[in-house]
C-alpha cells in the first residue's frame, strides 16, 4: 500500500493554466522591504575591510590585544564578503548552492584579529574555487551565510564556522524552462522521462527552490544582504493547505523504497507552497534571500513504512544599498 499526499484536482487545474504559461516570466508581487541609503553599517564594513587589508600586507598597526568575539567575527566575515563580492540583483536562471567549513584558533575565548584575516582569505578562496568550476559564461554570487554552532561545532581552542553559498548562472537552455516532464524526487536523478538538455545536478527539489527563488521580487542595483539568519528547517506537516494535505511534498511508501516522481504542475504549485510560507514566517524587517529544499528519509520498522519528505531551509537577510562596484574573484 502507498499513501501519497497529493494535490487535489482543482489545484492541478489551476496550475497547468496559470504555471506552465506565465510563471517563467512573471515575478511575484510581494512588496520589497525599502532599501536603506548608504549608512554607517556600510562604513562599518568598509572600514574593517581596510583593517584585514593592511594586516594582510604588514601595514596594520596594533593597539594591544585585539580580539573580537565569535559573534562580532562572524557577522564581519560574512557582511564584508557579501559586501564586497555578492551581487543579489544579479538576474540569473540557474541556482547553485553549496558550504564549506573552515576553523579558526582562539585566544581567551575570542579570535585575533591577524586570524580573521586568514579566515577570511580561505573562505573568500573557497568561494573562488566554486565559481571557477560553473560553468555558465555569466555567474555571480547571490549570497554567504556564515553559521557558528557554539555547542556542536566547538573543538578544543578552535572554533568551526560553516559557510552556505549560493550562485546565480545564466545557461542554456534556461534551467527554468518548462516542458511538462516529470522529475525524481531528489538526490540530483533527473528526469523521469530520458531525453532533455538541462545543466545536472538537477531533481524536483532543486526545481521547487530554484522557481521559488526565482520569482522573489527583482531587487535595486548596487545592493548586499547583512544579518543573514535561517530558521529551523520547515517539514511537510507544518504547514497544510485548505484540503489539509501537506504544502511541501510528502510521500508515504510500505514494504519497499523507491525514488517517485513529481509533475512539473506540482513542482509549481510547491514553489507557490514555499513561497507562501517564506513569507508567513520572515522576520520584520528583513527580505527573502533564499530558498533551498532537501530531502529526507526516514524508515518507521513497526509500521514498515519509509516517509520520504522535502525539508524547506529559508534564509532571510537585511537589504542595504553598497557604494563600491563589486569585486571579482581572485584568480591566484
Amino acid at each position: 500500500m502507498k499513501k501519497r499526499r497529493m494535490l487535489s484536482y482543482f489545484m492541478l487545474a489551476t496550475v497547468v493554466f496559470a504555471g506552465l504559461f506565465m510563471y517563467a516570466c512573471k515575478k511575484q508581487e510581494v512588496q520589497q522591504t525599502p532599501v536603506p541609503q548608504v549608512s554607517a553599517v556600510v562604513k562599518k564594513i568598509t572600514k574593517f575591510r581596510d583593517k584585514i587589508d593592511q594586516v594582510r600586507d604588514h601595514s596594520y598597526t596594533r593597539s594591544g590585544n585585539e580580539n573580537i568575539t565569535i559573534d562580532s567575527a562572524k557577522w564581519y566575515l560574512e557582511a564584508v564578503t557579501n559586501y564586497t563580492y555578492s551581487d543579489p540583483a544579479f538576474e540569473h536562471n540557474q541556482m547553485l548552492t553549496d558550504s564549506a567549513v573552515v576553523s579558526v584558533s582562539l585566544s581567551n575565548g575570542g579570535i585575533d584579529i591577524a586570524e580573521i584575516q586568514v579566515v577570511y582569505d580561505s573562505l573568500v578562496q573557497a568561494l573562488a574555487n566554486y565559481n571557477a568550476n560553473i560553468e555558465a559564461e555569466n555567474k555571480r554570487l547571490l549570497m554567504m551565510n556564515l553559521v557558528f554552532d557554539s555547542i556542536s561545532l566547538r573543538e578544543n581552542d578552535k572554533a568551526v564556522f560553516k559557510m552556505y553559498y549560493c550562485f546565480g548562472g545564466e545557461v542554456s537552455p534556461s534551467a527554468s524552462t518548462l516542458d511538462g516532464v516529470s522529475w525524481y524526487w531528489a538526490y540530483n536523478l533527473g528526469r523521469c522521462e530520458p531525453g532533455g538538455e538541462f545543466p545536472p545536478p538537477h531533481d524536483a527539489a532543486k526545481r521547487i527552490a530554484m522557481f521559488a527563488s526565482l520569482s522573489l521580487p527583482d531587487l535595486p542595483p548596487n545592493t548586499f544582504f547583512v544579518d543573514l539568519s535561517e530558521i529551523e528547517p520547515v517539514k511537510p506537516h507544518d504547514f497544510l493547505d485548505a484540503n489539509n494535505e501537506t504544502m511541501l511534498f510528502y510521500l508515504e511508501e510500505e514494504g519497499s523504497f523507491y525514488h517517485p516522481c513529481i509533475t512539473e504542475e506540482e513542482i509549481i504549485q510547491y514553489s507557490h507552497n514555499v513561497t507562501f510560507i517564506g513569507n508567513e514566517l520572515k522576520p520584520y524587517p528583513k527580505d527573502v534571500v533564499t530558498y533551498e529544499v532537501k530531502p529526507d528519509v526516514k524508515y518507521m520498522p513497526q509500521d514498515y513504512i519509509y516517509e520520504l519528505r522535502h525539508l524547506l531551509k529559508i534564509t532571510y537577510g537585511t537589504l542595504i544599498q553598497r557604494i563600491d562596484p563589486i569585486d571579482d574573484f581572485p584568480t591566484d
